[in-house]
């Protein structure tokens, strides 16, 4: 039976960072990672960058891009390296 979804009342250590994608990469997939991404970007009314996400590939999903937005989604605190992480891989991949 899987553990209980990680949620962070506090920032976390890198290390519970770590743990978090270690629990996301083992009890979901690209297609959940996927979605929590459109998910975070249609609330925060990213529409274009959401419609950008919905029409990649699976090889061209940022898994770890996706657990950070679902982890903030939660209510989830995140560390300041992982927000700045998915914010380049967004930048990067998704406003072409």
């Amino acid at each position: 039976m899987a553990e209980a979804e990680p949620l962070f009342t506090e920032i976390p250590s890198s290390i519970q960072m770590t743990e978090a994608y270690n629990w996301y990469g083992t009890w979901k997939t690209w297609a959940d990672s996927q979605k929590y991404i459109i998910d975070w970007l249609t609330a925060e009314k990213r529409t274009v960058e959401a419609a950008n996400v919905k029409a990649m590939a699976q090889h061209e999903i940022s898994w770890v891009s996706g657990w950070i937005c679902r982890l903030q989604s939660k209510g989830s605190k995140v560390h300041a390296s992982s927000i700045a992480y998915r914010d380049k891989w967004l930048k990067d991949f998704c406003n072409k």
